[in-house]
């Protein structure tokens, strides 16, 4: 089994976009920063990690993608394709709930969708119906909409087995959501579950059957390198700091350096040449005592702490 296609639709930086992946190999997603990769990986997970909060899946306003102008009444779509489906017992769970009917290709679809709830879209339709003149019925659906807040009280999250639909195709959209540049809307009571699919059993639970693994960007690693309080390094480090013999010895030695570079000449002047400088700014009242000294850790927690992490690359250059 693997993932064959992603599809989304008004989700962050994509309005539309669909990805192809190959079966057996490794699929690389290039792009400048900023560009959307992130996005991508998180549009997965949001069907698939199930070390995401669970309240996820409720999106909010800064999860629509801005050149849709009024977000208000837009759909957000992650559309997941499997392919290979029904060679394990496995596979055939997953086949069981995302495939329709018989297929040669053996794939199915899984849906995620982020909506306004049905007495909303209701709403919309039964506007779209009563205002035959499109200029009306626009400014009609504009005074509705503003009424809406994107949150759990107005919108839900829910997910389709089976979609046989591709939501990325504009027409697609404007047949099963609606015509948003004319103010028409799709009836909710008319929803064909042979296009969008079946309402996801609570039963079948995608993320028991798939095995998702997400490994955090470089760049968010080297933040929390950088805490204490999210950096396991420092926890490890603290805890054997406590094993560590001759401690002493050498919280007494970094005791004398700070006192040794702090007494340098030139620490002296400095500190004294800012003081007088803050002096003649502020006056002799109101201007703080200044003093530049050596601050290094002097217990052996904190200068175990204190150690960098090098890494060094097959050139051998290394870097923290």
């Amino acid at each position: 089994m693997h993932i064959k296609y992603l599809g989304i639709r008004n989700f962050r930086n994509f309005l539309t976009a669909k990805f192809q992946f190959v079966d057996k190999a490794v699929n690389t997603i290039l792009g400048e920063n900023a560009s959307g990769k992130t996005n991508v990986f998180h549009a997965m997970r949001l069907v698939l990690d199930d070390s995401l909060p669970r309240n996820a899946g409720f999106l909010s306003a800064n999860d629509f993608n801005r050149k849709l102008g009024e977000i208000r009444g837009h759909w957000i779509v992650i559309e997941l394709t499997f392919g290979g489906l029904g060679l394990t017992d496995d596979e055939l769970v997953m086949a069981n709930h995302v495939m329709e009917g018989e297929t040669g290709e053996l794939e199915g679809t899984y849906t995620f969708v982020y909506r306004p709830k049905i007495h909303i879209r209701q709403e919309l339709f039964n506007i779209s119906q009563a205002e035959p003149i499109e200029a009306n019925r626009l400014q009609a659906v504009e005074d509705y909409l503003k009424t809406l807040v994107i949150g759990k009280d107005d919108y839900e999250a829910v997910a389709f087995t089976r979609t046989t639909v591709d939501f990325t195709d504009d027409n697609v959209y404007a047949q099963l959501v609606g015509d948003f540049a004319r103010g028409i809307y799709s009836n909710p009571q008319d929803e064909d579950a042979a296009l969008i699919g079946s309402l996801k059993p609570a039963y079948f639970s995608l993320i028991k059957e798939v095995t998702c693994t997400y490994v955090k960007a470089l760049r968010n690693v080297v933040n929390d390198l950088k805490y204490a309080k999210t950096n396991p390094l420092y926890r490890l480090l603290s805890y054997k700091s406590a094993e560590i013999t001759g401690a002493e010895s050498i919280t007494d030695n970094v005791k004398q350096l700070n006192a040794d570079i702090s007494d340098l000449e030139q620490v002296k002047d400095l500190s004294k040449s800012i003081a007088r400088t803050l002096s003649g700014a502020v006056g002799q009242t109101y201007s703080p005592d200044i003093n530049i000294s050596s601050d290094l850790p002097e217990e052996i927690t904190e200068l175990v702490q204190s150690l960098s992490l090098l890494v060094e690359d097959s050139l051998g250059y290394q870097g923290s």
